[in-house]
């Protein structure tokens, strides 16, 4: 069997959205029957029927729908290797701010910021990166033009700013072994309350919000706050010896669960399930800082190709 053609299975997944290989043929400004041979020919490669008519429209047969589903994940690999390699020629320089918060910095951002500087055309770009406890400081700092992009929670008010999905997060609740909540795949909050906990200064600040939105029931008990703590780290270590548990970032605190003997548990409620984006001011973006979004957006594209 000759490889699989790029340009074919693109085509294949376009005609099985659309359900029909005239609009495609229209946006793509091909004859409908340039399209037909082509997927004439990937059935004929697989030995496979992938393509049903079904009245005036068309759809995948339930193989179809497998390719579909592989060639789109192929597809996003090979625009993102095109995204890297295209301007590998082009070089950058200067110095780029990110603000966000400390949790953010130690989740996906720090390998999606490390894979930017590796590329050889940011040999001469500085990076700093400002670790702030909350969202709303993040914003302040990118409208001030402290930071060119911060990396915010996506209900953090950002009026005057633009802003694109980035990725999502999941909250959890940090426990040391042993814990009577380590045994658990999954907790409601209002189990959690039950034990003291180690804390952050904007704790109490961010419980008082999910109370006032209806996120935690106001009949609950308030937090118990054995000791509060300035960085993440900090917090876990707590945990670890402990004194409490933690609830931050299921993606923080994984990288250091095994090395502290700590169980990370996801918070059920629908408030701990967190989408993240990227908030921007328009007016002070240079090319730098624009190729940095595009590369950060890029680097969960499956995850937001899903969510639009």
């Amino acid at each position: 069997m000759t490889d699989l053609d790029l340009i074919t299975l693109r085509l294949f997944v376009e005609v099985c959205d659309a359900r029909s290989i005239q609009r495609v043929a229209e946006r793509e400004k091909l004859d409908r029957s340039a399209i037909t041979k082509r997927l004439a020919k990937l059935e004929d490669q697989l030995n496979t029927k992938l393509i049903k008519r079904v009245g005036h429209a068309v759809q995948p047969t339930p193989e179809g729908m497998m390719l579909r589903e592989y060639a789109k994940k192929l597809l996003i690999e090979s625009e993102k290797i095109t995204s890297l390699l295209k301007h590998k020629n082009v070089g950058y320089s200067g110095t780029i701010t990110i603000a966000s918060s400390s949790s953010n910095v130690g989740a996906a951002l720090t390998n999606d910021l490390a894979s930017f500087m590796a590329l050889s055309e940011q040999s001469n770009v500085q990076m700093v990166v400002n670790e702030m406890m909350v969202s709303k400081d993040v914003v302040q700092a990118v409208r001030d033009g402290v930071a060119s992009l911060g990396i915010i929670w996506d209900n953090t008010e950002t009026s005057d700013l633009q802003t694109v999905n980035y990725t999502e997060d999941q909250l959890a609740v940090v426990a040391p072994k042993g814990h009577p909540l380590s045994k658990l795949k999954s907790v409601d909050f209002k189990e959690v309350l039950k034990y003291e906990m180690v804390a952050t200064k904007n704790t109490r600040h961010t419980e008082a919000l999910l109370r006032r939105s209806g996120g935690i029931d106001s009949d609950l008990p308030n937090i118990r706050i054995k000791v509060e703590v300035d960085l993440w780290e900090s917090g876990l270590k707590m945990v670890a010896h402990g004194v409490g548990v933690l609830v931050c970032s299921a993606n923080f605190a994984d990288q250091y669960a095994s090395v502290w003997g700590l169980v990370v548990i996801p918070i059920k409620d629908t408030w701990a399930h967190r989408k993240l984006k990227i908030c921007y001011k328009n007016s002070l973006q240079t090319a730098l800082s624009e190729r940095l979004i595009k590369h950060l957006v890029f680097q969960h594209h499956s995850v937001n190709l899903e969510r639009s």
